[in-house]
């Protein structure tokens, strides 16, 4: 299915005027999310890979922004100081929770103590890959929503880490992927002989019944309005909705914040059982439009996860948990 990527509005990156003197200074002024990591609790890594049908494991891929957006300095800048925004109770940065405020539902759905029964609101950043938000034609016989993230690698690792410490995975974190990213569905519709029926999909976890005291729907429904917002521009997190909302499909190579809920369930694979990630679409909001060097998937500037090992234990048999009350270091304010 062929994109349109449409041109950018953001403010244009460095071009020959910039080399030099300016840039190296702006270079030297950028964010370093790095240092943000040293407030929070660190956290057993956890073995996350995608596994194929025959069992083989397979590295997820993730981005990096300093190579998508190549010398984009404030454009890289920006997306660091979201990527490690730690959010709120009720929309919180899944890789910057304290895992001692999370919990598991009855129902599976990871969620914050808060909220109790009800299904926690995460987030993370990072690079479209795929995106079939908009478009209503089946694809091989299944009608619903879905996009692929290739998540950023300042996140990935604890991100996998927290779920793991909640779930009390120890082996291995099965992650659906497609075409080298993360995906986030909605709930599938899959067309049998001219009739209709709601099954699992491969990308999903088994359709779970919504309370009606619940206020957040964990999966949507196939054909769901999936809210795209236009946050090229600073805005407040809180406030997210009060941007305009982006209509089309999200083009290859953008940056994007996804909003999601969490379940994990038992999928086999070959002829054992793995725990499974099912990350469930909710919102999203666009970031950044394409690199002109970015705007085809197959040349996305994607790598197997770096060995930075930010928030997280460098020995894989560390313990899974912390007490330590940690401050994500990010406070609820304008994101620039």
């Amino acid at each position: 299915m062929s994109q349109e990527v449409m041109p950018t509005m953001m403010d244009k990156p460095f071009g020959e005027e910039n080399k030099g003197h300016e840039k190296q200074e702006e270079k030297a002024q950028h964010f370093d999310p790095f240092k943000v990591f040293d407030t929070v609790p660190k956290l057993r890594r956890m073995n996350a890979v995608s596994l194929a049908k025959d069992g083989t494991p397979y590295n997820i891929f993730v981005a990096t922004f300093e190579h998508v957006f190549n010398e984009q300095y404030p454009v890289i800048s920006r997306l660091n100081r979201i990527a490690v925004h730690g959010g709120k109770a009720s929309l919180l940065n899944l890789a910057m929770a304290d895992v001692s405020a999370l919990r598991r539902t009855s129902g599976g759905y990871l969620s914050v103590d808060s909220l109790k029964s009800q299904p926690g609101r995460f987030f993370t950043v990072g690079i479209a890959t795929y995106s079939r938000l908009r478009n209503n034609e089946p694809v091989n016989g299944r009608y619903g929503r879905q996009l692929c993230v290739a998540v950023s690698d300042l996140l990935w690792p604890r991100a996998t880490a927290v779920i793991a410490a909640v779930y009390g995975i120890t082996d291995t974190l099965n992650v659906l992927t497609y075409n080298h990213g993360v995906t986030f569905t909605s709930r599938f519709l899959q067309v049998d002989n001219q009739s209709k029926t709601i099954v699992p999909g491969i990308s999903q976890s088994p359709a779970k019944a919504v309370g009606a005291s619940q206020k957040v729907q964990p999966v949507l429904p196939h054909d769901a309005d999936v809210p795209v917002w236009d946050g090229r521009n600073a805005f407040a997190l809180g406030e997210y909705r009060n941007l305009p909302r982006w209509d089309g499909e999200i083009p290859p190579g953008a940056a994007v914040l996804v909003i999601f809920t969490v379940h994990i369930y038992k999928h086999k694979v070959a002829e054992a059982r793995y725990d499974t990630t099912s990350f469930n679409i909710q919102e999203v909001i666009l970031l950044e439009l394409p690199s002109p060097s970015e705007s085809n998937s197959s040349k996305l500037s994607l790598h197997p996860p770096r060995n930075i090992a930010l928030g997280v234990l460098d020995d894989e048999t560390g313990p899974a948990t912390s007490n330590d009350d940690g401050d994500s270091g990010a406070k609820d304010m304008f994101l620039v």
